[in-house]
């Protein structure tokens, strides 16, 4: 495969972070890490005995030594001294990837009075690379800018370059290269003023990575071999480990193959070396994080020179690195999980790619499911395993947090704030829910297995022969940047089908949705139909190709998208003249290992006995003097993507008075002593989380959604305010995953409530993510902006079939062919497209 040199290189090595990152202990001048150095007095004493303990020993001696020793130090007068020690066990424990211990003895360590602020800009600085690591962007951000103050003001140039290089890590990640490449020349100069040729290197690897990135060949090579040449001074073997693999790809990427190939036979020397050496977990870990990329790297290299058995070994040894880190590693919290599982993309889809290429397609997807949802499939598992426990109910500092959140977005709702009071409350509310993230990050930190438990995904044959039904069919995709594929899978058979690369592919899905999600106007009508079935029949064509001739009358689709591929509406499409919905049942999951996992109730049959039909909250009062709308569409205000969650201003919301005849109507298919109803000022969040809700078999929530695709778990769906400022009405992601529900179906009957953050590995991260976690077995969502009128009728025929026992994915199904068949303008897809079934049909 050919890697043209503007692609970041990074990108080559299937990594989305920079790679020369060292522990900050290592290169500070105060601290001692010879332990044949260390003065036998008490204190150092138990010291020693704490660092032996830490790796083997039991925990709670670990702790007590250290905190016996810091206690000393501190009486002696001596607290920079017991801030090192807490520095250097939290690093230990660091490296060893025990972060809640490590974030332990960091904490510890600011609470130390009279600390130089160099020391605290240290800790500071670890804090946030824990929280980089685990892919908590804000947190980092807000705890490396602590310590750029701090040491700047202490004049301290060697930590400033390390924060620099980790505030230049952040900016990669987040996609600003050119702004990472100016916050690295800072790290280069700093570095120089501090006089450590270590961190020199280490600045300048970083920054010939980004100006690679950017272009600037001639100047990233020169500071690219700059920086090796410091590494080889320094014997920096990981960094060069690292270098080579990065430097395997530089080759690849200019044609010249052999070398690649070389350079990164090389880095596997030294890699497989360190991890012959290695004795402690912790350099087991690193030898493992070193590793994989050396294998992927040489595959890349074999693949380029046709060595295609050589190459497909060492993608095999790759993907099995990454499940080694993300297992041992990331599994750590939600945020780590989804982020290492995204950055591991690359080999999967790689390997992916290869075996279709050696006519190996059934082996392909069997390898293909290992990169799909995996948090999502392990968290549910560990629900059900584990049961239900929400960390609020028992942690008396996250209720109190909360409790401030919702007050501080109570308060900002007043309309007689002036503009000076409002951006205090909006500064301090930022950082109130920055410690409210953190809390929660504690919690997943102490208490990793009762989120996230492993589960292997199911194989192509094992969907046939025990999860698929009669009638029933499995259509996944997987792009690819040079060609996609998509297998049809039913019972009986298997069907294959290279498609398109994947910039192609979303090109026309984007052009696809945007004109489809734009309402028509009664005038022209007709001639938007007419162009709306053309481009859906050219998009079939793309997508299904000559999978087309397998697609039997009547079946039962399941459809796995990949990509943009998440917000196209399948029932749209058209084949032979005929849009799919009126020739196929259509539903649709995020993994096809999640089939079987969502058909089983979450809870056991007793539990299911005295369930109530319905929960449905409806006209919600967001404010005393609210507006009316006939539509579910959001203000601009509130509509802008780059928005963040703390801009969500209920005043600018109006009333959905539609949404009480919706409730009202779907309440009297259903008997009185079946059904409970809030609406109006008694539509809720309170009432919500107040209600037994694993009581109810389906919970229906006609209301806004607002959809923060940053930071996805603020998302939320809103209710009304409390008047006591208990819940501020913004049912968020994070509280709705934490919820206990035991439901066979949830309806978001709201705008855009299918969509979220987007990732390559576990698709859509919103709210219907957070519904399944907290045990819902299906969840009906939006794709776009909702009439109001248009979606009161679409639920009320839904509800009609549900009430006569048809299947939920058959019931959508026959409320969309009403509508489509109706003779209005709401033939229009645009009206009865969006909705859209995710799980179990």
């Amino acid at each position: 495969m050919n890697y043209p040199a503007s692609i970041g290189l990074l990108v080559l090595l299937g990594l989305s972070a920079p790679v020369f990152i060292n522990p900050i202990l290592q290169t500070n001048p105060h601290a001692n890490n010879d332990r044949s150095a260390v003065l036998l007095d008490d204190p150092e004493r138990l010291f020693v005995e704490a660092m032996e303990l830490a790796e083997t020993g039991d925990q709670g001696d670990v702790s007590k030594r250290v905190d016996e020793a810091c206690l000393l130090w501190i009486r002696r007068g001596d607290p920079e001294r017991a801030g090192r020690a807490r520095l250097q066990i939290g690093g230990l424990y660091r490296n060893d990837k025990r972060f809640d211990e490590s974030l332990r003895q960091y904490r510890q360590t600011l609470a130390i009075e009279r600390l130089s602020p160099s020391l605290k800009a240290l800790t500071y600085d670890s804090i946030g690379q824990i929280y980089a690591e685990l892919y908590q962007t804000e947190l980092a951000q807000r705890n490396y800018s602590k310590a750029l103050s701090l040491a700047r003001a202490d004049k301290d140039y060697l930590v400033e370059a390390h924060v620099q290089l980790n505030l230049a890590t952040l900016s990669f990640k987040n996609g600003d290269f050119r702004r990472a490449m100016e916050i690295a020349q800072s790290a280069v100069s700093s570095s120089v003023k501090g006089n450590d040729e270590k961190v020199l290197g280490l600045s300048l690897g970083f920054l010939a990575q980004m100006e690679l990135k950017n272009g600037q060949i001639e100047k990233g090579r020169s500071d690219l071999d700059r920086a090796f040449s410091l590494y080889r001074q320094n014997n920096d073997l990981p960094a060069q480990i690292k270098i080579l693999c990065f430097l395997s790809g530089v080759s690849l990427s200019a044609g010249q193959v052999s070398q690649a190939r070389e350079q990164a036979e090389s880095a596997l020397r030294m890699a497989e070396d360190l991890a012959r050496r290695a004795s402690a977990n912790s350099q087991k870990l690193q030898a493992n994080a070193l590793r994989w990329p050396c294998w992927l790297a040489l595959a890349r290299a074999q693949r380029a020179l046709q060595l295609r058995d050589e190459a497909l070994k060492s993608y095999f040894r790759a993907v099995s690195g990454t499940v080694v880190d993300w297992w041992s590693v990331y599994a750590s919290t939600e945020a780590s999980a989804l982020g290492f599982a995204e950055e591991r993309q690359a080999p999967y889809r790689e390997l992916v790619d290869l075996l279709v290429e050696l006519g190996r397609a059934n082996e392909a997807y069997d390898a293909y499911q290992y990169a799909r949802v995996r948090t999502l499939s392990g968290m549910i598992s560990a629900r059900r395993l584990v049961g239900f426990r929400s960390e609020g109910d028992t942690d008396n500092k996250m209720r109190e947090l909360s409790a401030s959140v919702a007050s501080l977005r109570t308060r900002l709702l007043s309309p007689t704030l002036n503009r000076s009071q409002r951006e205090n409350l909006q500064r301090e509310l930022v950082d109130v829910e920055d410690d409210l993230a953190e809390r929660r990050l504690q919690a997943e930190l102490n208490h990793p297995k009762r989120r996230l438990v492993f589960s292997k995904p199911a194989t192509l044959k094992q969907l046939q022969n025990q999860v698929l039904g009669d009638g029933e069919s499995v259509l996944e995709f997987c792009l690819g940047e040079e060609r996609s594929f998509a297998w049809l899978i039913s019972r009986q058979t298997v069907s294959f089908e290279i498609l398109p690369g994947r910039r192609e592919i979303e090109g026309t899905v984007r052009q696809y949705v945007n004109d489809l999600s734009v309402a028509p106007t009664n005038l022209h009508l007709q001639s938007s139909v007419t162009k709306q079935r053309a481009m859906a029949e050219d998009l079939f064509t793309m997508l299904f190709g000559k999978l087309a001739d397998q697609l039997h009358a009547d079946s039962k689709l399941i459809v796995v998208p990949d990509g943009l591929l998440n917000q196209v509406p399948y029932e749209s499409l058209v084949h032979n003249g005929r849009y799919l919905i009126e020739d196929h049942q259509i539903s649709y999951l995020p993994s096809a290992s999640l089939i079987e996992l969502l058909r089983q109730p979450p809870k056991s049959a007793s539990d299911l006995k005295g369930q109530l039909d319905l929960l449905a909250f409806g006209d919600p009062v967001f404010q005393q003097r609210s507006k009316t709308s006939l539509s579910r569409k959001l203000p601009a205000a509130l509509s802008e993507i780059n928005r963040t969650s703390w801009d969500w201003d209920m005043t600018n919301l109006s009333r959905l008075p539609r949404t009480r005849d919706e409730v009202e109507y779907i309440a009297s298919l259903i008997p009185t002593e079946r059904e409970r109803l809030y609406l109006g000022k008694d539509s809720t969040e309170k009432a919500f989380k107040q209600e037994a809700l694993s009581k109810y078999k389906w919970i229906h929530l006609a209301t806004h959604s607002l959809v923060d695709e940053r930071n996805p778990g603020r998302s939320s769906v809103v209710l009304g305010p409390d008047g006591n400022n208990d819940e501020d009405g913004f049912l968020r992601a994070t509280e709705i995953a934490d919820l206990d529900l035991n439901c066979d179906l949830v309806v978001l009957s709201a705008c855009e409530t299918g969509r979220g953050q987007l990732l390559s590995g576990e698709g859509i991260i919103g709210l219907s993510r957070s519904f399944f976690i907290a045990g819902a077995r299906s969840v009906v969502v939006s794709q776009w902006a909702v009439s109001d009128i248009s979606t009161a009728q679409l639920m009320k025929d839904f509800y009609q079939q549900l009430i006569n026992n048809v299947a939920k994915a058959a019931a959508l199904r026959e409320a969309k062919l009403r509508m489509l068949n109706g003779g209005s303008e709401t033939r229009h897809p645009y009206y009865w497209a969006p909705f859209v079934i995710i799980g179990a049909p």
